[in-house]
Formats: structure tokens, sequence, C-alpha cells
């Protein structure tokens, strides 16, 4: 989605001080892909004679795996082993994926309920003062924080993800 593609060019920037803006693309269908087989349980195991759809999930995880590698080179952090690939792709995934996610909420949220929308106009309409909106102002802005916040214990954006109790546990 292009919200994605945008999300992930801002994270590269912002963490990487790189512009992959070429490779967002790629990167976002093949973790789509992926995240969908992943999801549905499939190729956990390798295969002796992969089908089409695993082979485009091995072919995907190599793009992940390059858009990494690329991103490393172009930032100058080494990688000496494969944790370091892996670890950029869960920065990645981690950091667009979500926002993108939440953004797409809170936006639904704020159009969805016009006492909301107003409310945040208003709060942004003062806190700009006919001027532009600069990072120091988002202090000011404590309505829409709230609004954030309320989103993302309404939608939370990742939760699919699975968790299993390691040990039994008692409340009160």
């Amino acid at each position: 989605t292009p919200l994605k593609k945008w999300m992930f060019c801002a994270v590269t920037r912002l963490l990487f001080g790189v512009d992959a803006q070429h490779l967002s693309g790629a990167f976002v269908e093949a973790s789509h892909f992926a995240e969908e087989c992943w999801a549905n349980g499939l190729f956990t195991q390798p295969s002796s004679s992969p089908c089409e759809m695993e082979k485009h999930y091995h072919a995907a995880v190599q793009t992940q795996e390059g858009t990494a590698a690329w991103i490393a080179e172009e930032a100058g952090i080494g990688i000496q082993d494969q944790s370091v690939k892996q670890a950029i792709v869960r920065i990645l995934l981690n950091g667009y994926n979500a926002t993108a996610t939440t953004l797409c909420w809170v936006l639904y949220v704020i159009m969805r309920h016009s006492e909301v929308r107003a409310k945040v106009y208003g709060e942004i309409d003062a806190s700009a003062k006919n001027t532009k909106i600069k990072k120091s102002d988002n202090v000011q802005l404590h309505y829409l924080r709230m609004v954030v916040k309320e989103t993302l214990r309404l939608y939370p954006p990742a939760w699919i993800l699975g968790r299993e109790a390691l040990d039994n546990d008692w409340l009160g």
C-alpha cells in the first residue's frame, strides 16, 4: 500500500539515515506475502520439492534480506552474520507496519467521529497559530495524543501475535 511504502521510507531515513525509496515497493510486497505465509503456518519445514508458492515465499525472504543488506551497507553497518540482517528486517517491519496500521486506525477514528475530528482540528489550529507547526508544538497536542492512545487500545496493530504462557500464574 502507498502508506506502508511511505512509512518504510520514513523509517529507513529516520533510523538508518538512508533513502531506500527505490526498495520500498519490493520490500513491502515481499513482507506482506511472507507475513501471510507465516500467519497461515505455511512453509515451517523446508521441502525437498518446493511448490511455486514456497519458491515465492523464499524469494520474498531473500528480498527482505537483500534490502537489509543494502541498508546496512549504505548506513555503514557491518554485517558479520545473518543475525544483523534479521535484526534490520525486524526493525523495518516493526517500524513501518505497526506505524502505518496505527495511522490508518487513527484517521478512521477521527473521520468516523465528528466531535473528535472537531476537537483534533481545533487543537491543531490553536497550536499552529497561523504558522507552521514545529516539532516542539506536539507537546501541546494533548487531545490528539489521547486519541492516538485510545486508538491503540481499541485497535492494537499487533493483535494477531499469539503469546503462550511459559508458566502458570495466579491473580489475586
